[in-house]
């Protein structure tokens, strides 16, 4: 079967990563990116907000060099979950696992240093993340 999971995504961090250590001692850094859209004859942009988890060295690299408002481009696949929210109710989850990402400009009153790319390395675990959305 030659299936094909890809997603190619650039834009600003809503948010600062949330970088985490997991009790089995990966890491893992989560973050908010926003991407526009604008159809042709659309007047205004649409945002979308995408969850985006990177893990290993690579989470915590990221997770100490962005910050709010930094560009980035993102090379990954899409996962979907399924978890219990507060209530116990089935909820799903999709979010993009980063394979390779690229920061392209810093967000506003933050010096530009040189953008840079980073390798994920080894396998992303396989244990679930939290519920948090």
């Amino acid at each position: 079967m030659n299936d094909l999971n890809r997603v190619l995504i650039s834009g600003r961090l809503g948010t600062s990563p949330q970088l985490k250590i997991l009790s089995s001692g990966n890491t893992l850094c989560v973050i908010q990116v926003a991407t526009g859209y604008k159809s042709a004859n659309a007047e205004t942009e649409e945002t979308t907000w995408h969850r985006v988890v990177i893990w290993g060295k690579s989470a915590e690299y990221w997770g100490k060099t962005l910050d709010t408002g930094d560009t980035v481009y993102i090379e990954g696949h899409l996962r979907g979950r399924k978890y219990a929210d507060h209530e116990g109710k089935t909820r799903y989850s999709y979010e993009i696992h980063s394979e390779r990402m690229k920061k392209v400009g810093s967000s506003p009153g933050r010096s530009q240093r040189n953008p840079v790319d980073f390798a994920p390395q080894g396998d992303e675990p396989s244990e679930l993340l939290d519920s948090a959305g």
